[in-house]
């Protein structure tokens, strides 16, 4: 048990962190220092991919955050929930108390169980994580199978993401 979250602690603390640094930079606003929540992270690198996305992912019910924590997931899909946490925190203007994750969306009015649900089976079907990748890669000999397992699983993912969110 150690070696795994020795392991695998330190794959998605590193993510986290790098997805973090890509929600954060490059600033938003010229006051250091100031509340800017949701347009910060319009404006940084993740946000921008995750904007870049929306048309195609608002089939499934899937917002510019939830985009930036899904493809945090291709490195560890237990990244997704800890993304999805900063991500929304970012509109916290309650430094003292922050609200929880849950507490967040259960609040958010465009959050439904349609959506939950679609976000849920996303996630368990969608590509398998970066080192699951490797591995199809080392013992199928070639990129092009651990490739395909990355495209087949996330088409279907998105697939019945939007049938269970329509």
């Amino acid at each position: 048990i150690w070696l795994y979250v020795r392991k695998a602690g330190t794959v998605i603390l590193a993510v986290n962190l790098l997805i973090w640094a890509a929600m954060s930079f490059p600033r938003y606003g010229s006051t250091p220092g100031a509340h800017l929540g949701h347009e910060q992270l319009r404006h940084s690198i993740a946000g921008r991919v995750g904007s870049a996305l929306e048309p195609i992912s608002r089939l499934a019910g899937f917002d510019s955050r939830d985009n930036v924590a899904l493809i945090g997931g291709f490195a560890a899909k237990e990244v997704v929930v800890g993304t999805m946490g900063v991500a929304y925190a970012m509109d916290d203007t309650n430094t003292r108390r922050p609200e929880g994750l849950s507490a967040k969306l259960t609040a958010d009015p465009d959050w439904s169980p349609a959506r939950a649900l679609a976000l849920m089976l996303f996630v368990m079907i969608y590509s398998p994580c970066s080192a699951t990748l490797i591995v199809i890669r080392r013992e199928s000999g070639k990129w092009r199978w651990a490739m395909f397992a990355m495209a087949y699983t996330t088409l279907l993912a998105f697939l019945v993401a939007v049938a269970v969110y329509q």
